[in-house]
């Protein structure tokens, strides 16, 4: 999965809606498949500022995130979750299968882990949904792990040209 720039805006745009009520608190996200980060520097540091992007660390395979996405050579990749940290927030990342190493096996197809929901102030599905078989068990399951007040921030990338 991916969140593209004109997401990444609306990601943001929910992340400072909940820091009104929130505060300085982390705030606990899950995020459904690891998001391919793909936002170019100007455009990140417009977002967050350039100090929490000055020494971003870029992933270790971007080299194959570029080729996948079909970026150009020199297009930054950076790590989503250290940029996720240091926006304050914590991250549990559910996938299928552990294409990273570190993400939380679910299949939205089955019923939600009841120790998922209504836990997270933010869910972010950057399309996972769309590759479910079960979609109408897929987005009751999303809709489930977040918590009252919480938001959910769905994204449908089939509207994109890849």
């Amino acid at each position: 999965m991916a969140i593209n720039e004109v997401q990444f805006q609306l990601v943001m745009a929910t992340i400072r809606r909940l820091r009104k009520t929130a505060g300085d608190r982390r705030l606990d996200v899950l995020v459904f498949g690891y998001p391919d980060l793909l936002v170019g520097r100007p455009m990140l540091e417009k977002l967050v500022g350039a100090a929490l992007v000055h020494d971003l660390p870029e992933r270790a395979d971007a080299d194959a995130v570029r080729s996948w996405h079909k970026l150009r050579p020199d297009f930054p990749v950076y790590d989503t979750l250290a940029l996720f940290d240091r926006l304050g927030l914590d991250v549990t990342v559910a996938d299928v299968a552990a294409l990273q190493g570190m993400e939380r096996i679910v299949d939205l197809n089955d019923p939600l882990p009841d120790d998922l929901r209504r836990r997270y102030d933010l869910v972010i599905d950057p399309g996972t949904c769309e590759h479910c078989f079960n979609v109408g068990m897929a987005f009751r399951n999303v809709c489930e792990a977040v918590t009252l007040g919480g938001y959910l921030v769905h994204m449908a990338p089939l509207t994109f040209i890849n």
